[in-house]
């Protein structure tokens, strides 16, 4: 297993920078993970990045496969992060959150007991269809929170769970998009932004 601790940037002066998590294999994330902006700076894991304390993703984006896991007493922070493909666990009380309005999940699977946090005053993005058998809880505490689909996205399953909140929304990402929804939406809030696109 391998670890990160304070901040690692992929990518050097415009050159694309690759991460990788071999399948079974593992790594543990105690700082950030960022990138230098270059095009193909990734993360491919098609193993498990599990928070220590609090991890960071950072502007990287994460494909192959792979598990995002916060476990127990751990965080793990999306901040203008895109993950596409692979799995969000959140177990034991694991923290699972955005902290910015920027990140991305395309095509990803939400295991059941597991919770994504769209915090206070943030937005998350939807792309494509989610296999969602877990919980997305947007918190509005009394700041615009929002859930975004871009295009057509489509929640298998789980829960929409929004704070007791009119600040909450459910909304588009400026641009026309729908959201097909298999699971439950519920608690206080909107659903779009009244400019038509949703």
């Amino acid at each position: 297993a391998g670890a990160v601790s304070g901040t690692l940037t992929l990518g050097n002066g415009g050159t694309a920078g690759v991460l990788a998590v071999a399948a079974g294999g593992a790594l543990s994330l105690a700082g950030t993970l960022t990138a230098d902006g270059a095009v193909g700076d990734l993360v491919r894991n098609a193993g498990t990045v599990s928070a220590s304390g609090t991890g960071t993703l950072a502007g990287v984006t994460v494909a192959g496969g792979g598990k995002l896991l916060a476990a127990g007493a751990n965080t793990l922070n999306l901040q203008s992060a895109t993950v596409s493909g692979g799995a969000l666990a959140a177990t034991g009380g694991g923290v699972i959150q955005t902290v910015d309005r920027a990140s991305v999940l395309a095509g990803v699977a939400i295991l059941a007991g597991g919770t994504v946090t769209v915090a206070n005053n943030t937005s998350l993005t939807l792309q494509g269809a989610l296999a969602n058998a877990g919980t997305l809880l947007l918190a509005s505490a009394n700041n615009y929170t929002a859930l975004a689909a871009a295009g057509a996205v489509t929640l298998q399953g789980g829960t929409v769970q929004l704070s007791d909140n009119f600040e909450n929304r459910i909304t588009s990402n400026g641009a026309a998009a729908t959201l097909a929804n298999a699971g439950l939406i519920q608690g206080a809030g909107r659903l779009g932004d009244g400019d038509g696109n949703f």
